[in-house]
């Protein structure tokens, strides 16, 4: 069957073509991810209603060899639903939601694997984890206003003297916050 909103992802020229080391990924679409995949020094910034899954944490792998450590993998400022992957870099993520009321973070089998730092989440109306697996990670910080965190039957096995989650002093929850 025609599945047009499906962009089955096996290495990186399955991907739009980067500009200037940037990979946009298409709104209203879902990129799936079958096996490693390295950007090469590219990074991903997701549209509105981009979704990245992929087949297992165990088998599907986001990385870029080449990309600074200090620049974020993936980054958003809309709704990012992610399964089934794991996202190895020196910085995963930097999504900042100001501006787009209502986005939302449902994550679910995403696993950080030698990340430095995994990044910040900022102004998001929730941010919602399960199965989820940080190892050998640190640096998840959560800052501007959110309705929920909520994180259910995940792991977190960090970095010696570093912390896994920071809660920055400015971040307001106006719901709840469930790990």
């Amino acid at each position: 069957a025609d599945r047009p909103n499906i962009v089955f992802v096996n290495s990186l020229s399955d991907l739009p073509d980067p500009v200037s080391g940037v990979i946009t990924l298409a709104a209203n679409k879902i990129y799936y991810i079958t096996g490693t995949v390295d950007l090469n020094g590219n990074r991903l910034v997701a549209s509105q209603n981009t979704t990245i899954n992929g087949g297992s944490s165990e088998v599907s792998l986001l990385r870029s060899t080449g990309l600074s450590a200090s620049t974020a993998l993936i980054t958003s400022a809309w709704s990012l639903p992610m399964h089934g992957l794991t996202i190895s870099h020196g910085t995963a993520v930097s999504l900042n939601a100001t501006g787009n009321a209502g986005q939302v973070l449902d994550w679910d089998d995403v696993n950080f694997l030698n990340c430095n730092t995994i990044g910040t989440i900022t102004n998001y109306q929730a941010a919602v984890w399960a199965h989820c697996d940080i190892s050998n990670s640190a640096g998840l910080t959560f800052n501007g206003t959110m309705t929920t965190i909520a994180m259910e039957q995940s792991l977190f096995s960090g970095v010696a003297g570093s912390a896994i989650l920071t809660f920055a002093s400015t971040l307001v929850i106006t719901g709840r916050i469930r790990i």
